[in-house]
């Protein structure tokens, strides 16, 4: 099963400086090598507005992972990155069956998955 992944790499509350964020990346991914084979990624940056105007840039981290156990183990290990990064969830898509799910110790509180705001890349544009 091919999985999609985007982690967001500032922390509320702490500096996130675009050399933190970097290493935020390296960590995703040296755990995620750790659990799963056919890693692949590439880092982008969100821009929104807030309610008062403000231009938030925020950056983030695309991972494409190959996994052979079941959706569940893959939550468990999403679940557990989430924590280790400081996130509040971690967003999963599962392109061959279109289901996605926010996944983190305070996913609920970001509602549901929404497949609009997934940030997704070709081949590519990704790196092994």
């Amino acid at each position: 099963m091919i999985v999609e992944l985007n982690i967001g790499l500032n922390v509320n509350g702490e500096a996130n400086s675009q050399l933190q964020c970097e290493q935020r990346a390296k960590q995703a991914l040296q755990y995620l090598k750790q659990k799963f084979s056919g890693i692949k990624s590439a880092t982008y940056t969100n821009q929104y507005e807030t309610a008062d105007g403000t231009l938030v840039l925020e950056p983030g981290l695309y991972v494409k992972v190959r996994t052979a156990g079941t959706i569940f183990e893959l939550y468990e290990v999403v679940y557990q990155l989430a924590i280790e990064l400081r996130q509040d969830c971690i967003a999963v898509y599962n392109p061959r069956s279109g289901v996605g799910k926010l996944v983190g110790p305070n996913a609920g509180s970001w509602g549901e998955f929404d497949l609009t705001y997934f940030e997704q890349f070709s081949e590519e544009f990704l790196v092994a």
